[in-house]
């Protein structure tokens, strides 16, 4: 399978060199997809006849993402395309991140075939941090191992998960539980702050305080 990908990579990655600058300022984002952005995934082993497997023009929250790409039906990463001819900018990674953060995914993808870039979506303070592949069509075989990241049989084996926790780079998900009850133990605790400096001079205890917010909160 991974012969077979890496040959089939070689075969778009010739097609692609082989394209004018005015050949590739005609390609718009349908003509992209066609001939080079889902040969690239099915070479990565990806079937976009399932559409438990690829789901196309996915709505979400703030926008459409063009791809989800699942296994077991379970949304691993989405994929931002962008045509050949458009450079791809911050404002498109940012909004590739924000795709997949409004779906609750790790990772998010963008796109123009000459550029893939990975992102993780989960950190949130800098698009340099949230990178964490960023592949030329130069470097599809040079680097297929990470291209490969993003192939069917390492999101069944969550690979890419494993790369980036190997390099500090995979940002750890709070249940969603644990978060609320941060938020809420936060909350209460600077609620009480308040209360206590409000009342001090009227000689409120730390216990009283205490009662008080009890009182409040239930």
């Amino acid at each position: 399978m991974l012969t077979h990908g890496k040959d089939a990579v070689q075969a778009l990655v010739q097609n692609y060199q082989g394209l004018t600058q005015k050949e590739k300022r005609s390609y718009n984002e349908a003509n992209t997809v066609n001939a080079f952005i889902r040969p690239l995934f099915e070479a990565l082993g990806w079937d976009f006849s399932n559409i438990d497997e690829v789901e196309a023009e996915k709505t979400i929250v703030k926008g459409r993402v063009d791809y989800v790409f699942k296994v077991k039906k379970v949304s691993k990463f989405c994929v931002e395309v962008k045509p050949l001819r458009h450079d791809l900018t911050d404002e498109d990674r940012e909004q590739a991140i924000s795709y997949a953060y409004n779906k609750g995914l790790t990772w998010a993808i963008l796109t123009n075939f000459g550029r893939t870039q990975v992102f993780n979506a989960e950190v949130k303070s800098d698009l340099k941090s949230a990178q964490f592949l960023d592949l030329r069509y130069e470097d599809y075989l040079a680097e297929f191992e990470d291209l490969w990241l993003v192939s069917k049989e390492s999101a069944l084996s969550d690979e890419l998960d494993k790369k980036a926790e190997k390099y500090g780079k995979l940002a750890r998900r709070i249940p969603v539980e644990k978060k609320l009850y941060e938020q809420l133990t936060k909350w209460r605790s600077d609620l009480f702050n308040q209360v206590y400096q409000f009342n001090k001079e009227t000689g409120i205890t730390l216990d009283q305080t205490d009662q008080l917010i009890q009182k409040c909160t239930l």
